[in-house]
């Protein structure tokens, strides 16, 4: 099943609205420049052709598998296989600097070498508090169906759950919730 704690404008995490309350600061400008603004952001985004998702996960089965679901429902991604390589594909992305659009979703697997998604998840948490990336949702993918393995991802920054096996109807749902298709 999906455990969401998802609203149109962003992600509810007590964590990350603390942190983003205890640095928000008022910015006013002039409503024409807004309006252009967000026009030229939505032009930008239209006529991009980036990944829309980075997937991440150790396993080349289990990146295959999501990828061909994925695949069917028409959404472009990029692949890493740990924290530590999502992190550079990441930092890759913000100094291409191509266009204005970044990925709208980060489905993370959990248990990693090298890096796990946990700890990925909360690094580009922090890096969405002081505002180096958007704030777009970390989709934990994870067998762990406890309460104590759904409350770390929680705690790391992981505002939805996916529990493994993957179906084509909870990743078309979740794309859904996060509005990216």
């Amino acid at each position: 099943g999906i455990n969401a704690e998802y609203m149109g404008w962003g992600i509810v995490q007590s964590s990350l609205k603390q942190k983003q309350a205890n640095q928000r600061q008022l910015h006013w400008e002039e409503p024409v420049q807004m309006q252009n603004q967000i026009k030229n952001q939505i032009i930008s985004q239209s006529s991009c052709d980036c990944s829309k998702l980075l997937l991440v996960d150790d396993s080349e089965f289990n990146l295959y598998t999501l990828g061909k679901l994925i695949n069917i429902l028409n959404v472009k991604f990029d692949k890493a296989y740990n924290g530590l390589q999502a992190l550079e594909i990441v930092k890759a992305r913000i100094q291409k600097n191509e266009c204005q659009c970044f990925y709208k979703a980060i489905f993370m697997d959990c248990e990693m070498p090298v890096m796990n998604g946990f700890e990925a998840a909360k690094i580009l948490t922090q890096m969405m508090v002081e505002k180096i990336i958007p704030i777009i949702p970390i989709i934990a993918c994870t067998a762990n169906v406890l309460e104590e393995g759904i409350d770390k991802c929680k705690d790391s920054g992981m505002s939805i759950q996916l529990f493994k096996p993957v179906s084509i109807n909870k990743i078309e749902e979740t794309l859904k919730l996060i509005q990216i298709i």
